[in-house]
């Protein structure tokens, strides 16, 4: 499946704009929390089924977005920034790239999936 379809597909999902001023660390080495960018992702990572074959492409552009989207908070806190919004706009998209095929590499049992994912995204 082609990264534009599937990133699409979940980015409509998100609201322009996610209020990230509850973000907070929690004192372990590096933990950082953020409440609402939290919970607005797991209800959209609830939406699909990783179980389900033809949901595991959008259950995982589901989490991957969820992981880049607190990495960017989390390094706008170190840096001394002010928390206000963010919005999947805000980051480079090839950031999503990056740690969408990081994540299909890395998981069990996805050798298919990222097979046909790199020959549908010309990925050698």
């Amino acid at each position: 499946m082609k990264f534009e379809d599937i990133f699409n597909k979940i980015k409509i999902k998100y609201p322009t704009q996610i209020d990230i001023s509850d973000c907070y660390p929690t004192g372990f080495s590096d933990g950082f929390m953020c409440m609402t960018l939290s919970g607005l992702c797991d209800d959209i990572e609830d939406l699909y089924d990783p179980a389900k074959s033809d949901e595991q492409w959008f259950s995982i552009m589901a989490w991957s977005i969820s992981q880049v989207m607190w990495g960017e908070a989390r390094q706008r806190f170190k840096n001394g920034e002010t928390l206000t919004t963010i919005g999947i706009d805000d980051i480079d998209i090839q950031k999503y790239k990056d740690n969408y095929l990081h994540n299909i590499e890395t998981g069990v049992g996805f050798e298919d999936m990222l097979a046909e994912y790199k020959q549908e995204n010309g990925i050698e």
